[in-house]
């Protein structure tokens, strides 16, 4: 083994030394680095379990509150209990309490019945005295006269009402009957205003379509003869610039020509077989570009001929293009017409509709007005019926009343007869008879005297009565006179503001 191989072995080792140097150094700082890394997550981790514990205790300090709080809430409710208890019990009512109520109750309700049979007796009692009275019976006919005359006078007020009522609905559906008349006229007048402008308007739009179409037609037909002539000038050009070429390509040739007769003339004995190559040559040069020029100017005509062509067709395809369009034009026209009938038979369609369920509702409030007129008619009957029900069934009680009254009357009676009678044995007959004489005229006297006053009381009384409602009633009267006659001015004034504010258009 020489130098040389020694040399590779140390630096093999120097190399390996240094790699694993490397790799240690590398593992180290990977070490280092996880350290740090598990350090870094554990100071995050435990500072995330910091905060979890404080959340926790702060939501264990809440709940140990709301706890608290409920407590304090039983505590309250419980003794809210036990005082309202209290209280229900303080405020018990006792079986002596109800019976003493019950008593007091059954008392008021005795004596509110009581206080009424004697309000009922005395009315009775004041009945039959009046029915026994002439006089009384007289005053009672003529106030009954003036009451009846009260209520035939309430029963024309009614009926002037009713009328009046009548004659303002009548007023009110003549108003919105002309009211829907000149609305009905003020849309006919719009109507026939927008088809009027409608109308015109379409036949704007059609002037101005046709104007531009014939704009456009005469732009179009200006544009192709402009194309026509540039196409001729360029044509013209063209040719010119060809034949300018060939004579300026037949003069080169000449002055190449010339050239080669001096050359040739200079070397003449030397190129003849080339000169008369060189003649063949521009020969064949000149038949060439001349049957070449001969073609171009057959394929320019070709191409003018097919350009003119086209020109003629597209014309065509306009014209079929415009009759086109006034076909769908005509076509539109007749589509609008159509659905402008069918808009109008839809309107014709829904204004009966509206007769029709205006006729309906006229009917049905009728119908409905009768109904209920019936339904009061039918209350009145069955309350006047009722009444005199009520009557005969109070009549019928107050004679068991006085029936009853006279049997215990009659039962008084005859105890305090015998009682008189006992006293009349113990004393003298003719003092006793004398006595009861004396006794009896004074009696009689005495309620004579107060019979005759109450008498002169109520004639008295009745006639006041009567006068009030006398004066009452022909004031009434005469206020209602004057009333209509107010009323029948002011209607007929409308009446005739109406008639010449709202008369009808052919009434004007």
């Amino acid at each position: 083994m020489g130098v040389g191989a020694d040399h590779a072995i140390l630096e093999r080792q120097k190399k390996d030394a240094k790699y694993e140097a490397m790799t240690a150094s590398n593992l180290e700082n990977r070490k280092v680095g996880q350290k740090a890394l598990w350090e870094n997550r554990t100071a995050a981790h435990q500072h995330y379990l910091v905060g979890e514990r404080q959340k926790q205790d702060e939501k264990d300090e809440e709940y140990r509150e709301l706890n608290a709080r409920r407590n304090r809430l039983r505590d309250l409710l419980e003794s809210e209990q036990r005082q309202y208890e209290s209280e229900l019990v303080a405020v018990e009512e006792t079986q002596a309490d109800r019976i003493k109520k019950m008593t007091e109750r059954a008392f008021e309700l005795k004596k509110k019945r009581e206080d009424e049979r004697q309000r009922v007796v005395q009315e009775k009692l004041y009945q039959q005295w009046r029915e026994g009275v002439d006089e009384l019976r007289k005053a009672d006919s003529n106030l009954f006269q003036i009451e009846v005359l009260a209520a035939r006078d309430d029963q024309v007020h009614e009926k002037y009402a009713r009328k009046d009522v009548e004659e303002e609905r009548e007023v009110y559906f003549n108003k919105m009957w002309m009211e829907g008349y000149n609305a009905k006229l003020k849309r006919e007048h719009m109507e026939a205003d927008l088809k009027v402008k409608r109308n015109a308007e379409v036949t704007a739009v059609m002037a101005e379509q046709v104007d531009v179409k014939l704009k456009k037609e005469e732009d179009e037909e200006a544009t192709l003869l402009h194309e026509g002539r540039l196409q001729k000038i360029k044509c013209e050009e063209e040719a010119e610039a060809e034949r300018q070429k060939m004579i300026q390509k037949i003069i080169n040739a000449k002055q190449e020509r010339k050239k080669v007769d001096e050359f040739a003339r200079e070397e003449q004995a030397i190129k003849d077989a080339e000169e008369r190559m060189e003649l063949l040559k521009d020969k064949e040069y000149i038949r060439s570009v001349l049957e070449r020029e001969a073609a171009e100017d057959q394929a320019k005509a070709e191409s003018k001929t097919a350009a003119k062509g086209d020109a003629l067709k597209e014309q065509q395809l306009l014209k079929e293009r415009i009759a086109a369009q006034a076909e769908d034009d005509r076509i539109m026209e007749e589509k609008y017409m159509e659905h402008s009938r069918k808009q109008w038979e839809k309107r014709a369609v829904q204004w009966k509709k509206e007769d029709d369920y205006r006729q309906q509702l006229e009917k049905e409030v009728i119908e409905v007005r009768d109904v209920q007129m019936k339904n009061m008619d039918q209350i009145k009957q069955d309350g006047k019926r009722a009444v005199v029900d009520d009557r005969i069934e109070l009549d019928a009680k107050v004679d068991v009343w006085n029936k009853k009254e006279e049997n215990k009357n009659s039962a008084y009676h005859d105890k305090l007869n015998k009682h008189q009678d006992g006293l009349v044995r113990q004393m003298d007959f003719h003092q006793v008879q004398r006595m009861r004489e004396m006794q009896q005229f004074k009696i009689e006297k005495r309620q004579g005297e107060i019979q005759e006053q109450k008498f002169q009381q109520a004639i008295k009384a009745e006639k006041a009565k009567l006068a009030h409602i006398s004066s009452d009633i022909f004031a009434n009267r005469e206020r209602r006179v004057h009333e209509r006659a107010d009323i029948m001015e002011e209607k007929e004034k409308s009446r005739k503001e109406a008639l010449s504010s709202r008369a009808a258009p052919w009434e004007k």
